[in-house]
């Protein structure tokens, strides 16, 4: 089939990214800015059921938070069919609302009226998710959303690519590492890296596991180090640690906090001990940390109150300093489930971010 002037040029673009030709190389943040960062739910989770709705008070009591990050229900059969149905429950909510829309506007109401927001793709979190059509449904998505939020797409920041994993095209394929551009997650973040900087001006954000289950780790790591390292395509990545809900949920040992802590300091994806998983030749993307918590801490005898804490003491020393080779402060996110969990157990959650947060 001929190909398009269009396709050749995203072809191009695509050799761009990954291979280094003066695409963003440089680092677009502010000096010393503080990122300060919380992932907001939207529309409906894995259960079919919807997200409680937040308020602009809930909003007022964020007091630490610097950035949002308004996102949809991590999981794939969530929003399968990219139809128009499904995909106006992230953009426009259901019942009480809270869509992505609504809740930009209850924050534009706030006194969080100028904090910088971001946006999410839907959730694909599995190796079902037909990736090479993905470009365009997402695409469709993003516009609909911006001509959706009318001039308050104004304050949208950036793009978060929500995918926390890089993907072959099926479970036993081989993750190819001498041609990234053959991995169908890696070249949809890569196609859509160049849609949201160029066509959209924004920025592109990642938070992608450490590991999450130990007899992966390994190849989880090098595909999250080659991501990283070797290509252009995210401007901020935020690695999740992964021992919080360990052993709850996941198979994330408490070295896994090591292996983020030294990855951040180095500014270049590391093992557990420290040593460079590939080295780094391509360095726009800013590498920080994804805190972990949700209301769990209040549990009697839950383990996840004292993981959290190994987080605090991981990672304060991070805070509040300057990224190695950049110009910006080391950026921190907060995964801390939805609306629910944050104001259970009086406050007990948004207490504790708003704690870290104080710097």
């Amino acid at each position: 089939m001929k190909k398009s002037l269009k396709t050749f040029s995203t072809l191009l673009v695509a050799t761009a990214l990954c291979f280094g030709i003066a695409v963003h190389d440089t680092p677009v943040a502010e000096a010393a800015t503080n990122t300060k960062m919380i992932m907001l739910y939207v529309g409906k989770h894995n259960s079919g059921s919807y997200y409680a709705n937040y308020s602009t008070s809930d909003l007022n009591a964020m007091t630490g938070v610097s950035q949002f990050l308004i996102v949809p229900a991590g999981e794939w059969p969530v929003y399968t069919t990219g139809g128009t149905n499904n995909y106006d429950e992230i953009i426009n909510g259901t019942s009480t609302n809270d869509g992505i829309v609504d809740l930009v506007a209850k924050i534009k109401a706030s006194n969080k009226a100028n904090t910088p927001i971001w946006v999410s793709t839907p959730g694909m979190n599995s190796y079902s998710v037909p990736w090479t059509s993905m470009y365009l449904t997402n695409k469709n998505y993003l516009t609909k959303l911006q001509t959706a939020l009318g001039t308050n797409w104004n304050s949208v920041n950036g793009i978060y690519y929500h995918c926390e994993y890089m993907y072959t095209a099926t479970s036993s394929t081989n993750f190819d590492f001498t041609n990234l551009m053959n991995n169908p997650s890696l070249k949809l973040a890569n196609d859509l890296s160049y849609y949201v900087h160029t066509t959209l001006d924004k920025k592109f954000i990642w938070a992608p596991f450490y590991s999450n289950v130990e007899n992966q780790s390994t190849e989880t790591v090098k595909r999250l180090a080659y991501t990283t390292n070797k290509t252009n395509i995210f401007d901020t990545v935020l690695v999740q640690p992964g021992w919080y809900f360990n052993p709850v949920s996941s198979g994330a040992p408490q070295d896994n906090l090591n292996g983020v802590k030294y990855s951040v300091q180095k500014q270049t994806i590391t093992y557990r001990a420290g040593a460079e998983v590939v080295p780094r030749t391509h360095f726009l993307a800013t590498i920080g940390v994804q805190m972990e918590i949700d209301e769990g801490i209040s549990y009697s005898g839950d383990p996840r109150l004292s993981h959290y804490n190994d987080y605090v003491t991981w990672f304060s020393p991070l805070r509040n300093t300057v990224a190695s080779g950049k110009s910006e402060n080391v950026p921190f996110g907060y995964y801390a489930g939805a609306r629910t969990g944050l104001f259970s157990y009086s406050n007990a959650v948004i207490n504790k971010i708003n704690s870290f947060y104080n710097f």
